[in-house]
């Protein structure tokens, strides 16, 4: 959907990871001013290796997201790519309202993430999938959640509105453009 927003001014991501969307976000919205929070320096230093050799534009800052404190900070994007996925409901409940506390009116939310079909051959694909990859996530880099909780409610809750979902991968992955309501 980074086509399809608004460009933005002032985007907030989220966990960014290796720093692809950044690169991508970056590219295509010349003037835009980035944030990139995270909590591990060594995945901020990814995203600093991936993105282009100008990043005037961005800051990167190592901080939990429970200990981050926007100081009166505002965006009209911010962007979580396979991050909400990473914490239990009430975790990503307060992650939301937290973030969304900063978003513009009319501000837009990208969210990709793990999703679980609700039937058929999809369902038990999806299932398997997903309790492998929470197994060896909880073990190997101890995120707190156990299963995959949407973000809806949250997003709900916060005054967003859904403006298109796709998904891919057998319906495995899901990718959503939200927006915050005037």
């Amino acid at each position: 959907f980074l086509g399809a927003i608004r460009p933005p001014r002032r985007a907030l991501l989220l966990g960014e990871g290796n720093g692809r969307f950044l690169a991508q976000l970056l590219h295509r919205h010349p003037n835009v001013e980035v944030v990139c929070l995270d909590a591990s320096q060594p995945m901020l230093d990814r995203a600093r290796a991936a993105a282009p050799l100008d990043l005037q534009r961005v800051r990167f800052r190592q901080e939990d997201i429970f200990e981050w404190h926007p100081e009166e900070e505002s965006f009209d994007l911010i962007a979580t790519h396979f991050f909400l996925d990473c914490f239990p409901s009430d975790q990503v409940q307060e992650i939301v309202q937290k973030a969304a506390l900063t978003l513009t009116p009319n501000g837009d939310w990208l969210c990709s993430d793990f999703h679980q079909p609700a039937s058929g051959l999809r369902k038990w694909r999806a299932r398997l999938i997903l309790a492998l990859m929470y197994w060896f996530f909880r073990r190997v880099t101890r995120i707190p959640a156990c299963s995959l909780v949407s973000p809806d409610a949250a997003f709900l809750q916060s005054g967003l509105s859904l403006q298109e979902r796709q998904f891919f991968e057998w319906d495995l992955l899901r990718a959503d453009w939200w927006r915050r309501n005037p």
